[in-house]
């Protein structure tokens, strides 16, 4: 036994897993799709999903919410571009108000 709880493989077999390429999506098939993260077309109401190939259409509540969070996320990112015109403006403000004309240099 090894460190790691398996049995020790000979060389040829070691040498053999080790140019094998792994088939990290060997379970994708077993796998149970949620469509939890999908795409969807808003002038058509049909919703893709992301990790299948399937394809619904949204009922009208569904695309009310859709809207809904895209207008609330454009109002949220219009905020936060505000916050930062505002803050680089008084930045600036602030570091002009520290700028010496050459008439005030002391020496």
């Amino acid at each position: 036994m090894s460190l790691y709880g398996h049995a020790e493989f000979p060389a040829s077999s070691y040498d053999k897993w080790k140019t094998t390429p792994p088939d990290f999506y060997a379970d994708v098939d077993e796998r149970e799709c949620d469509h939890e993260e999908f795409d969807y077309d808003i002038l058509t109401g049909r919703a893709f999903c992301n990790y299948c190939d399937h394809q619904w259409w949204l009922t009208e509540a569904q695309l009310k919410a859709m809207e809904s969070a895209v207008l609330e996320y454009d109002r949220m990112m219009r905020r936060e571009r505000r916050w930062w015109r505002i803050a680089w403006r008084t930045l600036a403000d602030w570091l002009v108000s520290f700028r010496v004309d050459s008439d005030e240099v002391p020496f």
